[in-house]
Parts: C-alpha cells; sequence; structure tokens
C-alpha cells in the first residue's frame, strides 16, 4: 500500500483499470499526481474503502461510475460531492445508438448525449433535462412496442436504444451528472466534467441540434 494522504486538494479523481481478467488496479489522483492505489479482483466497495480510507477527503471526486464506488463513497468520504465523468455517460450511450443511429429516436437520444460536452452553467443543464424528458414522452411508444419472438415470448424491439437511455435515467435521479456547473463551488475552484484518464480529443467536435 502506498503512504497515507492527509493534504489533498478540492479535487480527485478515482479510476479502475484492469490489468487482466481478475486483475484490477483501483487508482486515485489529483490534477498532477497518483496518490494512491490498490490491487483487487474486481470493483466493488469493499475494494474501494481500503483505497479511500488512506487518502483524506476531497471537496469532489471525479469517478467513471465503476462498481461499488457509490456505496464505498457514503462510508468513506462522507461529506464529498460526486461528479460522473460525462465523456463516460456518453460512451455508454453511443455504445447503444451506435455512431449512425438509423431511427429518429437513437438520433435525437445520441444528440443529447453529445451536448453534454456543451453544459457550462446550471441552467443550460436544466434545460438540457428538459430537453431529455420532452424527447422520452415524444418516443416513448415507440421506444416500447413489442413483438414475439421465435420462442413466442414478448421483447422490445428497440431493446438497445431502452438500453442506451437508462444510464441516463438513473443518474438523473443520483443527481451526480451536473455537479461541475454548481456556482457556489465554482466560485472556489474549477470542477472538471471528465475524468482525468479521458483525453480530451475523444471529445466529440461538432454539436448537433435535438
Amino acid at each position: 500500500m502506498p503512504p497515507k494522504v492527509e493534504e489533498v486538494g478540492d479535487v480527485l479523481f478515482i479510476d479502475g483499470i484492469y490489468i487482466a481478467r481478475k486483475a484490477c488496479v483501483l487508482i486515485c489522483c489529483d490534477r498532477k499526481h497518483v496518490l494512491g492505489w490498490y490491487l483487487c479482483r474486481n470493483e466493488h466497495s469493499g475494494a474501494w474503502r481500503p483505497l479511500m480510507s488512506r487518502i483524506s477527503e476531497p471537496e469532489v471526486v471525479v469517478s467513471d461510475g465503476g462498481s461499488g464506488f457509490a456505496k464505498a463513497l457514503k462510508s468513506t468520504w462522507k461529506n464529498t460531492k460526486h461528479q460522473r465523468c460525462i465523456f463516460h455517460v456518453f460512451c455508454q450511450v453511443r455504445r447503444y445508438t451506435a455512431h449512425k443511429p438509423k431511427t429518429a429516436a437513437g438520433i435525437k437520444l445520441y444528440s443529447l448525449a453529445k451536448d453534454l460536452f456543451y453544459i457550462n452553467s446550471k441552467e443550460e443543464s436544466k434545460e438540457w433535462v428538459d430537453r431529455v424528458l420532452h424527447r422520452v414522452l415524444e418516443y416513448q411508444e415507440f421506444l416500447y412496442q413489442k413483438s414475439r419472438d421465435e420462442y413466442g415470448s414478448l421483447r422490445y424491439i428497440h431493446e438497445r436504444l431502452i438500453k442506451a437511455k437508462k444510464p441516463i435515467n438513473r443518474l438523473l435521479r443520483e443527481n451526480t451528472m451536473f455537479t461541475y456547473p454548481d456556482d457556489k463551488l465554482r466560485m472556489e475552484f474549477e470542477i472538471p466534467a471528465i475524468n482525468k484518464c479521458y483525453r480530451r480529443r475523444d471529445k466529440p467536435t461538432t454539436k448537433e441540434n435535438s
């Protein structure tokens, strides 16, 4: 184990990197340095706690949504604000819509995910949430169409699009997508929206209206 860290900055970054099938390194860093790491079989709350307990509690932590981290955060860094990496959210949506969606609902959902990179204020985040809710209602009947498979069981025709919107719905309920535009916190320090391990050139370069 690395030494304990008693002095940290306002923002820390947390990530889990798999180096083999059953070998994962949990890493915590600030804007410049790695502060600690922990080797485990997979990401879960019991693995996150030993790493986090050796590092002083920051104001904000940015994570990509690794398994068990939210639970460990509540018990270890109880006062820390949580920001989910928006690039990771975008990737989750893109995984199911693909780069070139073939349906109107898929195109709108993918466009909304890309627009996450252009939100810079609380007002813009609220507007984005309103647009998401509007699109869900607009395409709700389409999204939940069903048909029978070869076994006679009813299945959603557009199951991938339903899976694409689930992470957005969950994060909105958890209130972890838009910590970074918090005006009060931003008066004291800058809050990144993207985990440090992701490269800025992965960000989409064009904005599509939805």
